[in-house]
């Protein structure tokens, strides 16, 4: 079962994969064309549907309702979050309430599933797994998200600021945006008709997000996450797979590529 567990883990987040980068117009991901641009919007988008039906069936299949139940919870939220992070797409205004809520949806919500073995263990071991994955989840997406600022594009595969040039605001940029008004003022001049944008406006503000505290403040709220999902640990005894655990959350917080 903890095979098949890893498995769909590994299907949904292909599937995700393929549809954003449709979504977004992605062109390179980890240095490589997208899949879009290799076979097609089409192709890329029927084959993250395959991938998300072919999970589905192969939870379905294990008989254990446990995990088709919360699997079909996760998926929702991930879906609820992909659809928020759209409806919010171009809006100026840092609020990072609603970024939490983006990225504990579309990014967070699949690896506490994961993490949580489809909710399959002990009650008390499996809402301790379900809130690493949640912490480690956040940890991730802004781990990413610093290096959409911070990153060497040779490491992270992608041009620095494509968040900003595709309207999102994330944390990096909110924290910033919070110490400099005139930042803030900035952002909401090159977001008033919308994504796509001014390409040397965009350029100014990524530079000076990436020299303000904004990248350093956002980067310690990532490892903050990762010690938090550290913390939930104690309720498994010691054993190697625990340690393995503990240094995946802080290598996720850490990571430059």
């Amino acid at each position: 079962m903890r095979i098949t567990i890893a498995a769909v883990g590994e299907l949904l987040h292909t599937a995700t994969l393929l549809h954003d980068d449709v979504i977004d117009g992605g062109e390179f991901r980890r240095g490589r064309p997208t899949a879009r641009l290799q076979y097609g919007n089409g192709m890329a988008v029927l084959t993250g549907d395959f991938c998300l039906a072919r999970a589905m069936q192969a939870i379905a299949y294990s008989g254990r309702l446990p995990a088709v139940q919360t699997l079909s919870d996760a998926v929702t939220r991930m879906a609820e979050g992909e659809v928020a992070q759209l409806e919010i797409a171009g809006d100026a205004a840092p609020d990072k309430a609603r970024y939490y809520l983006v990225i504990e949806r579309k990014t967070a919500a699949l690896i506490a599933w994961c993490a949580s073995v489809g909710g399959l263990p002990a009650p008390e071991r499996s809402v301790a797994l379900h809130r690493y994955g949640l912490e480690i989840g956040y940890a991730f997406q802004i781990a990413d998200d610093v290096l959409d600022y911070a990153g060497d594009p040779h490491d992270t595969g992608k041009t620095r600021g494509q968040d900003l040039r595709d309207g999102k605001l994330t944390l990096p940029l909110i924290l910033a945006c919070e110490r400099d008004p005139g930042l803030q003022r900035a952002v909401h001049q090159l977001l008033a008709h919308g994504p796509p944008v001014d390409g040397e406006a965009a350029e100014a503000i990524v530079a000076r997000v990436a020299a303000s505290p904004g990248v350093e403040l956002a980067a310690r709220a990532a490892e903050t996450h990762a010690e938090t999902a550290v913390a939930q640990l104690a309720e498994l005894p010691p054993s190697s797979a625990r340690d393995a655990l503990v240094e995946l959350a802080r290598s996720v917080s850490r990571r430059v590529s």
